[in-house]
């Protein structure tokens, strides 16, 4: 043997045994101290994990948005020299109260709201007049306060590292989040139920809160605590009390950047950074309330309360009073992630089974391990013993993309495994182009040494050429996608990449071995001959039918696509959740079926609960309108729940939800 078979032989073995390290963690309940840690994670459609629902407060998110214009306002009209007896949001009621000394003002600011503040309606009452928020604008507000809070939870859980997590709007105000893997409840919630709603208040410099606490808290006023004490809370009688104006200020909705830094004493503090609006509105405010202290609050405590010295541009502020740098890192990716428009709350908090259904999950890997058995049979049958070669080389991709995908912490879902099957399909070919550009070589009378070389050689570019246009494909599809998408296009990637070697380098290396033991004499490349030696079949010469035949196959897909249009899975489509408990064992293919007949062929299955509480979320897709069967119900959810109601009987089919 020579020294190049030697060092390739070395190093396809130094691979094979550093991928099956690196993977062997997975399949042992306690690995060697001394060896790879990491394991491969399961995805939420393989594991279940925790299901929790929040509700994101939307009347604060009007509130808030009511001050602010409330603030705006009187700032208009002083610029516009309109006087005003008062103007003030109510605390207790949605509207902004003004009063004005004559009819001449009062008709000036209207007209200043018709112009400036169209997002406000005005109703009078003499002198007197209410300002609310349009329907519209209100509308508006609620759906973007929906939408900007779904995103910054997403954003949280990602920064927090949570792998593959499932994170979807349910109804108004309220979220779905799913967490892989996660057993316990309240370690999810200390996850993510941080509310990081970020605030800017002033602090009533002329009374104490001990002086409110005694005599009842002014109007308009409110008692918040600061941090000092263990935990973030002091001992009763030890915390210290400051006495604020309730409306904020401002709050962090223009905030683009927290992050880590140290305070001339080396004390850790967070440094804020807002956008163009953000730091306008805070520049603004610190000129105005020069030597008032203003009060820096997240989440409903005061991390400090310093005196203004002077009007602060730039659009930075510091969030000091940290306890160590472990905290002020939480806090910087909490804000970073972005601040939450409302305050959310936990409504509900189960755990849940995986979101495909284990009969579903069960029939998907058999049907993965079927195609993959398919594919072996077919090479070993073919090409005989070069397909057995193809085979190893297969089988020699396992510990790779396993043992890479573990060391990467990766998360392997259903799509992951599809995205392997694939991934060896895509491995098959190369070998193909292989084993038929060898061929060519043989047929043109060069020895099998050099056949060999010249067909990989030969085949290799047109295989790099494939696999780069397909890496790039997955690399979009990770870069965009979310969930089971982006393990799919991770588990794609790290598959061509390991085809490649296996295809290229591995396969190369068994030819040389076995031609040289046969002192390069033999080579057997058999197959099933489907056609028949000498037959041609000649597409390109036969052009002027061939190509109008494909051209009426290409139009004929185009007219049924837009004829029928494209199948929206519940996914894109949306649809109704059904929430069943059963009050014995029912089998999910029992329930599949049920809804199958009702219309509902794809309906999505999940255990939730503890293990026993024969209790599922099916989710149904399609187009969910309201009706007035039942207040809450949906026609999807209607239907559903009558069909398993007639199949298993009111007693059995216990339909607790619907949404």
């Amino acid at each position: 043997m020579d020294n190049s078979l030697k060092w390739r032989l070395a190093l396809v073995a130094a691979v094979f045994l550093f991928f099956t390290a690196l993977v062997l963690p997975t399949f042992l309940d306690s690995p060697p101290a001394w060896g790879p840690q990491k394991k491969i994670s399961l995805g939420l459609d393989l594991r279940g994990g925790i299901h929790l629902v929040m509700g994101v407060d939307l009347d604060v998110a009007l509130a808030n948005s009511l001050g602010r214009q409330a603030d705006e306002l009187r700032r208009a009209l002083s610029e516009a020299a309109i006087p005003a007896v008062s103007l003030a949001k109510n605390p207790d009621r949605p509207v902004i109260e003004a009063e004005f000394p004559e009819a001449a003002s009062l008709a000036a600011a209207r007209d200043l709201l018709a112009k400036r503040f169209s997002n406000l309606a005005f109703n009078q009452n003499g002198l007197k007049a209410e300002l609310t928020l349009t329907e519209a604008e209100a509308a508006y507000l609620r759906e973007m306060t929906g939408r900007q809070a779904l995103e910054t939870i997403r954003n949280r859980v990602d920064l927090f590292g949570v792998a593959e997590p499932d994170i979807r709007p349910q109804g108004d105000g309220r979220i779905v989040i799913q967490l892989p893997g996660l057993s316990d409840p309240q370690r999810a919630v200390a996850l993510i139920g941080k509310t990081a709603m970020l605030e800017f208040k002033l602090v009533n410099d002329s009374r104490t809160a001990e002086w409110a606490l005694k005599n009842g808290v002014p109007a308009g006023e409110e008692i918040l605590y600061g941090r000092e004490g263990p935990a973030g809370r002091a001992a009763p009688g030890e915390e210290r009390a400051y006495l604020l104006r309730r409306q904020p200020m401002m709050t962090g909705e223009g905030l683009v950047d927290a992050r880590v830094v140290s305070s001339q004493y080396a004390q850790p503090e967070v440094s804020l950074t807002f956008d163009a609006r953000g730091a306008r509105q805070f520049e603004r405010l610190t000129g105005e309330y020069k030597g008032r202290r203003l009060a820096i609050v997240l989440d409903g405590a005061v991390y400090s309360a310093p005196t203004i010295q002077d009007r602060i541009s730039g659009g930075r502020a510091v969030i000091n009073g940290i306890r160590d740098y472990d905290e002020a890192r939480d806090l910087a990716v909490a804000l970073r992630a972005g601040a939450l428009p409302a305050p959310v709350s936990v409504l509900e908090e189960r755990t849940v089974g995986p979101t495909l259904g284990e009969d579903s999950i069960r029939l998907g890997l058999k049907a993965g391990a079927l195609g993959l058995g398919l594919i072996l049979i077919f090479m070993a049958v073919y090409y005989r013993r070069a397909g057995l070669v193809a085979d190893a080389a297969l089988i020699f991709n396992f510990p790779i993309i396993l043992g890479a995908l573990a060391a990467l912490g990766a998360t392997l879902t259903l799509p992951g495994i599809f995205g392997l099957v694939l991934t060896m399909g895509m491995a098959v070919d190369a070998n193909v182009l292989i084993f038929e550009r060898i061929r060519e070589e043989l047929r043109a009378g060069k020895t099998p040494r050099a056949a060999v070389a010249a067909g990989f050689d030969r085949a290799f570019w047109t295989i790099f050429d494939s696999n780069l246009t397909s890496i790039l494909v997955a690399l979009i599809l990770y870069q965009f996608g979310t969930g089971p998408i982006r393990g799919f296009a991770v588990t794609l990637t790290i598959g061509l990449l390991s085809s490649m070697f296996t295809a290229i380098f591995f396969s190369r290396l068994v030819f040389d071995l076995g031609l040289g033991r046969q002192g390069g004499r033999e080579l057997s490349l058999g197959r099933l001959e489907i056609i028949k030696p000498g037959v041609s079949l000649d597409f390109i010469g036969r052009r002027r039918l061939t190509l109008p035949l494909a051209g009426l196959l290409v139009l004929a897909s185009l007219a049924s696509i837009f004829n029928k249009g494209l199948e929206l899975g519940i996914d894109f489509a949306g649809g109704a959740l059904v929430q069943a408990r059963f009050s014995e064992n029912v089998a999910p293919e029992e329930i599949r079926a049920v809804l199958g007949e009702a219309g509902f062929a794809d309906a999505r299955l999940q255990t939730y609960g503890a293990p026993g509480d024969r209790e599922f979320l099916i989710n149904l897709r399609g187009e969910a309108e309201e009706t007035g069967i039942e207040e809450g119900r949906t026609s999807l959810g209607a239907r559903a729940g009558q069909a398993l109601d007639g199949h298993f009987g009111a007693d059995r089919a216990d339909i607790r939800r619907v949404e």
